[in-house]
């Protein structure tokens, strides 16, 4: 199975090359500039404030693998608990070649 983050599908938008180096030869990609580790911080930023405009919102998140595993799981349960609005959540479909 590969996993696809959303990030991952942004990297394969911009040159799809970036994505297979990604998940198959990380040692040839060029490591983050500090211009792209400021978007990336202005990204957890933004998630502060999204999260303060739904606070009823239920954050997934994880800590570590075994957690990051979980996430499918957590998000479906998070819906039929009644959940509107879901930070982090992660689906999973087998069928996504």
């Amino acid at each position: 199975m590969v996993v696809l983050s959303k990030s991952d599908y942004i990297l394969f938008l911009k040159h799809p090359a970036w994505l297979w180096l990604k998940k198959h030869d990380k040692r040839k990609l060029t490591p983050i500039s500090e211009n792209l580790q400021a978007v990336f911080d202005a990204g957890y930023l933004f998630e502060s404030y999204a999260e303060k405009l739904f606070p009823d919102g239920v954050r997934i998140g994880f800590d570590g693998y075994d957690e990051y595993l979980a996430q499918p799981a957590k998000t479906r349960k998070a819906f039929d608990d009644g959940a509107v609005t879901v930070f982090q959540g992660r689906f999973e479909n087998e069928h996504i070649t």
